[in-house]
């Protein structure tokens, strides 16, 4: 030590917990510079023996007005960040940029791994950039190609672009995410040749469609945990409290147009839909296809119920072995929050599920879910057939609520 220089040739502690190196030199005046060189390794050490064998070495040079590092580490995580910051900034600015040949969670057998990845930041305290490029692999899907440009302000966190590549497909995101109090998210988001199969299930799991979805849509939602939260942008359904709980939530889509073929079937999906933590369902020209039948919704449920839907199955058949014929039905849920009124009326023609077959079946119903369940039921089926049992006509009227239920049967 010299006046207020403090030099350092070389200080090695050993310990069977690993070894520590330091060397270089600080002055303590101004803004104390230095130039320090710090080398650490160790295996499977006691605190944490997960690490494995590992080195690492750490070089800073600079001064508290503004301070460049190097950290280089080899073993169970080989990566290189290099930046500067300026500690004796109160916003703290900074340059970084990491460079990650490969490290993974956990440490001795990864199921989260990424190789090849590179994040370049830069910012301070209050708003970072980052951009990323490099390969990430989880237990759900084979490696992800990634490549994406982000930021962060005031307890928002911003995606400019994220895209994501491998054998599942490409997805492409784009939105914000704010969780000042209320958490809130809005993002457009591109399918292109998305395979849902390729996701990997857990075991025991029943697997996902083959075929692939490509298109677009919007997705936009809130949640709180203490019921403060506002409904989604550009929904159309309110956010509400939940009977259990003080927590609301909301999730919206929207701009929805996808289209594909999942499990050798043409399937598509557009409009726009939101449902909350009431389950109320809100519809604008909602309209999803899947195996030659379709479901169209249109309208909300809110303090004032008005909601209809419409569905259409011209082929039975596609949707499994022993079905035939076809249906057409008509929903519609009117009423107020508190009393709420469901009606379906429905059509089929030439039916059939096994050996049951119907010429042609009529169906109208209503049901109050909170007034007693009340419900009435009237249907009509011509032409029923069993076996070698043959009924010209059989017709079916119920009635009743929750406490007592009438029903008659003519043939």
């Amino acid at each position: 030590m010299h006046g207020a220089d403090i030099d350092v040739e070389q200080l090695s502690l050993r310990h069977t917990e690993g070894e520590v190196t330091l060397d270089g030199a600080i002055a303590l005046k101004d803004d104390y510079p230095l130039d320090v060189n710090l080398a650490v390794s160790t295996d499977s050490p006691k605190f944490f023996p997960e690490l494995g064998k590992q080195q690492a070495t750490l070089a800073a040079k600079g001064s508290m007005a503004k301070l460049s590092f190097t950290l280089d580490a080899k073993g169970s995580a080989d990566l290189n960040l290099t930046g500067d910051i300026s500690p004796a900034n109160q916003a703290l600015p900074f340059n970084a940029r990491l460079v990650l040949s490969r490290g993974g969670w956990p440490l001795t057998k990864p199921e989260y791994l990424a190789k090849d990845l590179t994040v370049t930041a830069t910012g301070n305290l209050h708003s970072q950039r980052a951009s990323l490029q490099g390969e990430l692999s989880t237990p759900f899907h084979t490696p992800l190609n990634l490549a994406g440009n982000l930021s962060h302000e005031d307890s928002k966190l911003k995606l400019d672009e994220l895209t994501a590549r491998g054998d599942v497909g490409q997805v492409e995101l784009k939105g914000e995410l704010d969780y000042h109090e209320t958490l809130y998210w809005l993002a457009d988001v591109r399918l292109i040749d998305f395979m849902p199969s390729k996701i990997m299930m857990p075991e025991g799991s029943t697997p996902l469609p083959q075929g692939s979805l490509s298109g677009t849509f919007t997705t936009s939602g809130t949640f709180s945990a203490n019921g403060k939260g506002e409904p989604a942008k550009n929904s159309t359904a309110q956010a509400a409290k939940s009977t259990d709980s003080n927590a609301t939530w909301e999730v919206t889509l929207s701009n929805t147009d996808i289209s594909g073929r999942l499990d050798g079937y043409p399937i598509s999906a557009k409009g726009e839909a939101s449902i909350n933590d009431k389950l109320h369902l809100s519809a604008e020209s909602f309209e999803l296809s899947l195996q030659g039948a379709s479901l169209l919704l249109n309208g909300g449920a809110g303090t004032q119920w008005d909601l209809n839907g419409e569905l259409k199955a011209p082929k039975l058949a596609n949707f499994g072995a022993g079905f035939d014929g076809s249906v057409q039905a008509k929903l519609k849920v009117e009423g107020t929050q508190a009393a709420p009124k469901i009606s379906i009326s429905a059509q089929g023609n030439a039916l059939a599920f096994n050996e049951v077959r119907l010429d042609s079946l009529t169906l109208e119903g209503e049901y109050l879910p909170l007034t007693g369940h009340q419900f009435s039921l009237n249907t009509q089926a011509s032409q029923v057939t069993s076996g070698e049992n043959i009924l010209s006509s059989v017709t079916l009227k119920a009635s009743g609520d929750l406490k007592s239920q009438r029903a008659e049967l003519d043939s």
